[in-house]
């Protein structure tokens, strides 16, 4: 059996199993010190040693999995095969009358971006349009932060999604995100870092920035720092703006991006299945 959360860990009980592998994918907990926190870090841990292989997907989970009868690095494991088959992608009308350089964001816009971050990096920096392509998450009942910090999130993001150089698409087919990303000059991670969940966080964004062979300035999460030769890293608004200039300044060779494009392959879903095949029948 393979489980990917610690409270799965109930699953595991409920059956009669040879062989078990914990599939640790995430951070185990919430960062909020609470009950539901302290629970859920014990079934990580028993997880961890009852398994008979424990897998993680970067560097940065080992210490979190080092009681592990065995352990083991496997790629992330993303759907590759969403973007294979076509080479040419066409910017999407609605980024033809936007102002250029695109700074550009795929995925759920929510409580766990640096909301703060963002509004004074789009400030200073009037002459770059930054994009955001995915829904804004309206419902966080079951959000591990605050009731206090949900709120500044939303009072934050209106007075951000004001300014003059941000564009917020919402919802957008599929098949079509292949095209902005495409589109995008620069591609970013603003994850709030003081959340410590988004420290290890390894979002899959960053893989399918890299298959395009993109420019990506991210906040500093722990994972990522495996592809600090590729990603470049920034905590303040000053640094942040410094970078995006740096990645809009620097023009990739055709070598520079297959590099990027090969990372990503290496974590196509289809790799990380065969990573678990080939390691079952040696536990």
């Amino acid at each position: 059996m393979i489980v990917t959360y610690p409270f799965e860990e109930s699953v595991i009980k409920q059956f009669q199993v040879d062989k078990t592998i914990y599939d640790c994918i995430d951070y185990p907990g919430s960062g909020v010190q609470s009950g539901d926190d302290i629970l859920m870090k014990k079934r990580h841990e028993h997880l961890v040693e009852m398994a008979d292989a424990v897998c993680v997907n970067t560097e940065a989970f080992k210490p979190l999995c080092s009681r592990a009868k065995r352990l083991v690095k496997i790629p992330v494991g993303y759907p590759l095969s969403k973007f294979q088959g076509k080479t040419y992608f066409p910017t999407p009308n609605s980024l033809h009358s936007i102002p250029r350089p695109l700074v550009g964001f795929i995925g759920y816009t929510f409580v766990r971006m640096d909301i703060r971050l963002l509004l004074s990096v789009a400030a200073r920096n009037r002459d770059m349009s930054f994009i955001f392509v995915g829904p804004l998450v309206g419902d966080l009942r079951h959000s591990n932060v605050s009731r206090q910090k949900i709120r500044e999130f939303y009072h934050l993001w209106k007075r951000f999604s004001s300014l003059s150089n941000v564009y917020h698409f919402g919802i957008r087919a599929k098949e079509d995100i292949a095209a902005y990303i495409s589109a995008f000059d620069v591609c970013i991670i603003p994850y709030d870092l003081d959340q410590r969940p988004n420290q290890y966080a390894n979002p899959i964004k960053a893989y399918e920035y890299l298959y395009f062979g993109k420019q990506i300035v991210a906040t500093p999460m722990k994972p990522l720092m495996d592809f600090k030769e590729y990603i470049l890293f920034a905590n303040t608004p000053e640094e942040f703006s410094s970078k995006l200039r740096k990645a809009l300044n620097t023009k990739l060779s055709p070598r520079e991006i297959l590099k990027r494009k090969s990372i990503a392959t290496s974590h196509d879903v289809r790799k990380k299945a065969h990573a678990i095949m080939e390691l079952l029948p040696s536990i």
